[in-house]
């Protein structure tokens, strides 16, 4: 499993670290995307995948540690990046930490219906498109949140805390 994680965390890692440092927010989502779609191009690297999450459900540490070694350390690195490119206004009502996790969970959830199941693990040639939409509503999101518009990341945090 070591092993496994390992080289599954290469691509990734490795798209993160070309990611550039003072570059505009959409410029670090495509760069953190396509560097991510890099690192799951491959049939086994979906297998690993997929073992994984089915694993996960048996053995807990294996989702432990794909969390540790593959998914958190990507997504921190991501979030350090968006940090800097977020607007002064949108960084004091966002946390780049969770639109990390929403972008690469958006990512991820494409890769699995996408390409695991709808297409047998092949790459969908709809991944670019997918890509720049995603980039372009995220980018689009903070821009309004940055000129004042809602919702305000403290009342979903706190609408969270509340339970509704």
């Amino acid at each position: 499993m070591e092993a496994l994680l390992e080289r599954a965390a290469g691509g990734p890692l490795e798209g993160v670290a070309r990611l550039p440092e003072q570059a505009s927010l959409r410029e670090i989502l495509e760069a953190a995307g396509r560097g991510f779609f890099r690192g799951i191009s491959t049939i086994p690297a979906k297998q690993l995948l997929k073992v994984v999450l089915v694993e996960a459900h048996h053995r807990p540490e294996w989702g432990r540690r794909y969390l540790e070694q593959l998914s958190d350390p990507t997504q921190g690195a991501v979030a350090a990046l968006i940090e800097r490119a977020l607007p002064e206004r949108a960084r004091r009502q966002l946390r780049a930490d969770w639109l990390a996790r929403q972008f690469t969970g958006a990512l991820l959830s494409f890769v699995i219906h996408e390409e695991l199941l709808r297409r047998g693990g092949e790459n969908s040639p709809d991944r670019e498109a997918y890509l720049q939409q995603l980039v372009a509503v995220f980018a689009a999101g903070v821009e309004a949140i940055d000129a004042g518009g809602e919702p305000r990341a403290e009342s979903i945090t706190a609408r969270a805390e509340e339970g509704l």
